[in-house]
């Protein structure tokens, strides 16, 4: 077990090093779990151990009837703004059609649908990405993979 928490301690010290995680996830990484490392969450909220913590995830969009839609997961170490996109590829470029921003609470997870009433537009192909810049100022970004569909 001790083991455990050094390899924990080292990881979570080189990501704040290198700007990956904030810092409030490598000073907690440092104590021993508490009755403070977990946060109370709303009701559509679930609370974690802060040291478990540090992952987002967004999945490939598919569609339902007439709404293209696209699940999404996170969980941070830190207290970032978040910005999460569904997109639709067009000639010019790729076209925001859903979007959702928020600062989520250090430790808490996170999830829901990024959707678009898609009914009768035509065939597009469709990718979601999410955006966040840690405190030292670093982009970080993730995209799903590519669907195309007729809604």
């Amino acid at each position: 077990m001790k083991v455990r928490n050094t390899r924990r301690v080292l990881v979570a010290s080189m990501c704040v090093a290198i700007g990956l995680l904030v810092p409030a996830f490598g000073a907690s990484a440092h104590a021993a779990p508490s009755a403070q490392a977990t946060r109370q969450a709303a009701p559509s909220e679930e609370p974690v151990s802060i040291e478990a913590c540090g992952y987002w995830n967004v999945q490939t969009p598919t569609h339902a009837w007439n709404t293209a839609r696209s699940y999404w997961s996170l969980c941070f170490n830190g207290s970032v703004p978040v910005d999460l996109h569904l997109q639709r590829k067009r000639w010019y470029g790729w076209e925001n059609v859903a979007n959702k921003s928020f600062t989520p609470v250090v430790g808490t997870i996170y999830t829901g649908w990024l959707t678009y009433t898609c009914g009768g537009q035509g065939t597009y192909t469709y990718r979601a990405y999410g955006h966040y810049r840690n405190v030292n100022g670093v982009n970080f970004y993730t995209y799903s993979g590519e669907n195309r569909f007729t809604c």
